[in-house]
């Protein structure tokens, strides 16, 4: 089912979205506690780069060995 209801944490780092079939799921919006490479700042800009949905989309890469031809584009 799709979400029901999505609210900001009251700090505004999380978002929690509530299901139609009774789960709940806590998305955390910013990486606070890793510095992002150098490489993913100069593609995102700092404030870009510390979005946590970019950080996993670089850890999934790396540790699936996922090679993109044109690394041009994000």
């Amino acid at each position: 089912g799709g979400v029901a209801h999505a609210r900001f944490t009251p700090d505004g780092q999380a978002l929690a979205g509530a299901y139609w079939d009774n789960a709940l799921v806590l998305w955390r919006l910013w990486q606070q506690e890793v510095d992002p490479s150098p490489e993913i700042i100069k593609r995102w800009r700092l404030e870009r780069a510390r979005l946590a949905l970019i950080q996993e989309a670089y850890a999934f890469r790396r540790d699936n060995q996922i090679q993109i031809e044109d690394d041009s584009t994000p």
